[in-house]
């Protein structure tokens, strides 16, 4: 039975048991005066009447006043409870519940206000968790570095893709796989229980070592350093393996060929001016990038070297856009040196019967557009296309950026900063090297991989990176020359 039948049902028992007590007494004084059996019938017959109207009356009204109110606000309270958007009770006028539903709207209103707040901070919480998963992410992509994280007891906890391509992808490297799937476990096992020893107390600074590893079933073996981690609570929970080179048979892997001679580099501030002034906030991540890239019969343009070929592909929102490429061989018209082509590999014949620089210019003008132009120590290509922009009746005047200057940025530890060297830092597979488009895609794939990494230094701007390019160009040039192709 519902409580509010119970309801209506006590009260119109008590209704009917005090008619019947009021028509029993109203018959036994009828009697007792001497009244007719029949005077007497009607005096019952009219207080039993009365009682039960008035017990109906009093059914209905405090049906209307309470039980259908509380109905309503039953009703209201399962609604807020599946679908908490605020909203007003719903209640019939005159209802005898007083401020109880004032006082339920102040506190649903309390409680929206509470969870409206715990989702904000959520929210907040969520972003900034993404934004260090972010950063995270972002080093260990571009780590060069193994990284292996384990606990204590030896299962893997993280690693990045280096760890996997150093480790000659193998097929136990996973999450919460034994680590000696891959690695053997004695000297893991021994530096570790070495560290452990000298993290005590009366030692509390973490030291990481050094040691080899050799790679489990293989000749392989990793040079790694081994640093354990600490929980705020001072606990120690696992360690952090890392590495950088394999040694094979007890002997380094084989060198990296000879690099190719340095291409000197051209400064020029005025390359850094921004074109428009809403460009410096911007976004680097916003900004559409043409990566391009020249090959030239020589070094210097002052000195009669001209244009042989022009590779291009655009970046666009933080992508590399391998459909949308420009490549275009040029008729220098003179003789391409020995000397050059040993570099690029372009012959008289191959430029033979190719549009002149003249020509070339304005289509590629077109290419580019009104995006930002980057290259790899992108004055030097600049002052090519200044030579002969006027000749050509086009002006280059767009917002330039160099990905060597923000490359030296962000690794200023490293020695070479050719494009080379970069790229084999950072896991960029050039192909086509020393021809326009092959160096313009390794360029663009490097800078895709430079914008994450800029991103999450904080510096993901455009402004941002024009003051980076201008810091890191005065440092260089109080560099010897010739640093950096």
């Amino acid at each position: 039975m519902q409580p509010h039948t119970l309801v209506l049902a006590v009260v119109g028992g008590i209704g009917l048991v005090g008619a019947v007590v009021a028509a029993a007494a109203i018959l036994a004084v009828a009697q007792a005066a001497g009244a007719p059996p029949a005077q007497a019938g009607l005096y019952v017959s009219l207080v039993a009447g009365g009682g039960i109207l008035a017990g109906l009356a009093g059914w209905w009204l405090l049906h209307a006043r309470l039980i259908q109110p509380l109905e309503a606000l039953t009703r209201d309270l399962r609604l807020l409870q599946s679908d908490p958007q605020p909203r007003a009770l719903e209640l019939p006028a005159g209802h005898a519940l007083g401020r109880l539903p004032e006082l339920i709207e102040g506190l649903t209103g309390q409680l929206e206000a509470a969870r409206r707040a715990t989702g904000e901070a959520v929210a907040l919480a969520t972003r900034r968790a993404e934004e260090q998963k972010s950063r995270l992410e972002a080093i260990l992509v571009d780590l060069a570095e193994g990284v292996v994280v384990c606990n204590l007891d030896h299962r893997i906890l993280l690693y990045n893709q280096a760890a996997r391509r150093l480790l000659h992808r193998p097929a136990g490297l996973g999450l919460d796989r034994p680590l000696f799937g891959v690695l053997a476990e004695e000297p893991i096992r021994k530096t570790v229980a070495m560290l452990r020893r000298s993290a005590s107390d009366a030692n509390p600074v973490l030291r990481i070592r050094r040691c080899e590893v050799p790679m489990v079933e293989s000749e392989v073996s990793l040079k790694a350093r081994l640093g354990l981690v600490r929980e705020p609570n001072g606990e120690i929970s696992g360690y952090v393996l890392t590495f950088t080179e394999t040694m094979e048979g007890g002997a380094a892997a084989p060198a990296a060929p000879e690099p190719i001679p340095p291409r000197p580099e051209f400064y020029d501030f005025d390359l850094f001016r921004p074109a428009r002034t809403t460009l410096p906030e911007t976004p680097l991540r916003q900004i559409p990038f043409v990566v391009f890239d020249t090959e030239t019969t020589g070094l210097n343009p002052d000195g009669g070297d001209e244009l042989i070929s022009i590779g291009a592909v655009r970046v666009v929102n933080g992508r590399l856009l391998t459909g949308e490429t420009y490549a275009q061989l040029i008729d220098p018209g003179r003789p391409i040196p020995e000397a050059s082509i040993k570099f690029h590999g372009i012959t008289a014949d191959m430029v033979a019967g190719q549009p002149p620089v003249n020509e070339v210019l304005p289509a590629f003008k077109t290419f580019v557009g009104d995006a930002v132009l980057v290259a790899y120590n992108i004055a030097f290509d600049m002052a090519f296309l200044a030579k002969r922009e006027k000749e050509a009746g086009v002006a280059f005047d767009n917002p330039v950026l160099d990905a060597l200057l923000l490359a030296a940025h962000v690794f200023p530890d490293q020695p070479d900063h050719s494009l080379s060297a970069m790229a084999h830092r950072l896991g960029v597979n050039v192909e086509g090297r020393h021809t326009a488009l092959g160096d313009a895609i390794a360029t663009a794939k490097l800078w895709v991989k430079l914008l994450v990494m800029l991103e999450a230094r904080g510096l993901g701007t455009f402004g941002q990176a024009v003051e980076i390019s201008q810091r890191m160009m005065k440092q260089r040039q109080a560099q010897a020359p010739g640093v950096g192709w």
